[in-house]
């Protein structure tokens, strides 16, 4: 089981997928660790900068620190749960600037309706 910590950036392989949702290898920011039942719960990233038309979406700028190639759209809409393996969780990449996530956890409490 990886070793996987909040604001890690993640490439990740997602078996399934329905209508627009992205499937394959992408990569994904870590939002909380579950210890049970083993649940990582991670918001995806596209290099598509075309997907911040979408609501509840941010870009997040390459930097030495988070390991991205090109800057890249946070898809917080597309919210996913996934058990903790390495079939899961192929290769971190980086993390993510505190400012950024602290962006998309007001996104996510606006997705949700928290106050």
């Amino acid at each position: 089981m990886p070793t996987i910590q909040l604001k890690d950036i993640w490439r990740i392989y997602l078996s399934d997928a329905c209508g627009n949702e992205q499937s394959g290898d992408c990569l994904a920011v870590v939002l909380a660790v579950h210890d049970r039942p083993d649940m990582v719960t991670v918001v995806l990233l596209t290099e598509n900068m075309k997907a911040m038309w979408h609501d509840y979406t941010l870009q997040i700028v390459k930097s030495s620190s988070n390991g991205l190639s090109s800057d890249m759209v946070a898809l917080v809409f597309q919210l996913q749960s996934l058990e903790n393996t390495s079939a899961n969780f192929k290769e971190k990449i980086g993390t993510l600037e505190d400012r950024e996530f602290v962006a998309i956890k007001k996104i996510l409490r606006l997705l949700l309706s928290i106050t």
